[in-house]
């Protein structure tokens, strides 16, 4: 591929991100009414395994103390369970209660409808050539991530949700929770705030979500 092309194509996923966010969030928008999708993302992720409050904030890349407020929000909607190790009472094990399983069992099912009536246009070519620009974007986008920081994603401690091509390593999503729980009633998501952390920044800021 010439520079031309890969700038051409490097301007055009660019440009396509923020459609692609703006149609994510519409499918999204009622299902996430019941559960912020940080909320639902760090459900996922104990829902491979238990994992100590301490790991969990370390892979998040967050303080403690922001760790415990999420998981404080999610433990009085019964979605987890929080217990001192046996081994060292210091240690905090989180883990997914069955209401949480279900959560994130409905979560799925709602949003994969959604984005499945998006689809439903495509014929079967356009589908095969959908995945693999999938594959090729998940390909590359996890070895740039292995190249940059190599010491967080060379072992992810959990397995993918999804299949991933050419064997690469899945990295743990960087999610910043939000500070405290959304109740059923709040407004679409356009209205809901969002941490992101800050280069060179030990602080999160409070920052409306990407359109």
């Amino acid at each position: 591929m010439t520079t031309t092309d890969t700038s051409e194509a490097a301007r055009a996923l660019l440009n396509t991100m923020p459609i692609f966010t703006r149609m994510i969030d519409s499918v999204m928008r009622d299902v996430t009414r019941e559960i912020a999708l940080p909320h639902f993302l760090l459900l996922k992720l104990l829902a491979q395994r238990q994992m100590s409050q301490s790991e969990l904030a370390a892979i998040h890349q967050v303080n403690p103390s922001t760790m415990s407020a999420t998981l404080d929000a999610l433990h009085k909607r019964g979605w987890i369970t929080r217990e001192r190790s046996e081994q060292d009472r210091r240690i905090v094990q989180i883990e997914i209660t069955a209401q949480g399983r279900r959560m994130i069992e409905s979560f799925d099912d709602r949003a994969i409808a959604g984005i499945e009536a998006l689809l439903e246009p495509l014929g079967e070519a356009e589908l095969a050539q959908l995945m693999a620009g999938i594959e090729v974007m998940q390909r590359i986008f996890m070895n740039g991530l292995q190249k940059s920081q190599p010491d967080m994603w060379r072992e992810p401690p959990f397995p993918p949700p999804f299949p991933m091509p050419f064997n690469v390593p899945v990295p743990p999503p960087v999610i910043m929770p939000l500070r405290g729980d959304i109740p059923p009633e709040t407004p679409p998501r356009e209205d809901v705030l969002f941490f992101f952390k800050q280069e060179g920044d030990d602080s999160e800021t409070l920052t409306p979500p990407m359109v």
